[in-house]
């Protein structure tokens, strides 16, 4: 039985709400639906877990919880493989998966109030970020710290609740829930729990570039404008605090932290960008 939909790369990987690789930083976002059609059983018969995977998974007493627990370790072999060996090995493009037997070949060490890490002693520098919410599952993998969050788009915060929490307040749902993903995400880049004491710590806020730093020429249509303003560099002294970036995509708000060395490779033009507010 085949662990995805392949021999070949595409009916999986091509899949993805969101898919990016580089040498330093890869994550991948699914919805669950999708995992559980592209798994071809492989989420049924877990019998690719490490012993410490199959402890963990026999203390959730709820099907809706062992799914994402199975969904979560599952895409996260999937971009380890595509990780691993292909995209860093100069092979983007092809991916030969031909048994159950590949699932095994990432044996991962459950950790108390740690995300997992790799059994193999080839890859226990690189550090892991899971993450499931509305419907979605998420999986990171970086070569310095990383924490990710993925939340329903369509999930309304609490005004009432979280503007206090959050220490701002909002002017839309949308922007409530990008913060709130963006926060999550850098907590669990530094292993901290969402605990109010935390959250507040954080002190996130949206990055807004400063147009009026664009040097204008006397015609002004000879000014190359952004697409929008995600896109505009940001200044070098601080995009070096600037390590938390959040997307909308169908459906799903995903928030990705991590040093700025680490994704310094990816493509994140329209995403927002949360900073520190120190």
């Amino acid at each position: 039985m085949p662990p995805w939909n392949a021999p070949s790369s595409a009916s999986f990987y091509e899949s993805a709400l969101l898919w990016r690789n580089s040498d330093t930083l890869s994550f991948a976002v699914y919805s669950q639906d999708q995992l559980l059609r592209l798994s071809n059983g492989a989420l049924e018969s877990p019998n690719w877990l490490s012993d410490s995977e199959q402890m963990r998974l026999s203390q959730f007493k709820h099907a809706r919880r062992r799914t994402e627990y199975l969904s979560a370790r599952y895409l996260l072999r999937a971009l380890s493989h595509r990780h691993f060996r292909t995209h860093n090995a100069g092979t983007v493009g092809s991916c030969a998966i031909e048994s159950q037997g590949l699932l095994r070949d990432w044996p991962l060490r459950e950790r108390e109030q740690l995300p997992p890490a790799y059994l193999d002693a080839r890859y226990q520098a690189w550090q892991i970020s899971l993450s499931h919410g509305g419907g979605f599952i998420a999986a990171a993998i970086a070569d310095t710290a990383v924490g990710i969050d993925v939340e329903s788009a369509a999930r309304v915060l609490s005004s009432t609740s979280f503007d206090p929490l959050l220490g701002q307040t909002f002017a839309t749902d949308t922007l409530r829930t990008e913060h709130w993903v963006a926060t999550e995400a850098w907590l669990k880049m530094h292993h901290q729990a969402a605990l109010p004491e935390q959250i507040r710590a954080a002190r996130l806020h949206r990055f807004e570039p400063n147009l009026s730093a664009v040097p204008l020429s006397r015609d002004l249509s000879a000014v190359p404008l952004p697409r929008d303003l995600s896109a505009v560099p940001l200044p070098r002294d601080l995009s070096a605090q600037c390590a938390v970036r959040v997307c909308s995509v169908s459906g799903a708000v995903f928030a990705v932290a991590s040093h700025p060395k680490s994704m310094q490779n990816v493509m994140f033009t329209h995403w927002e960008t949360y900073q520190r507010a120190d």
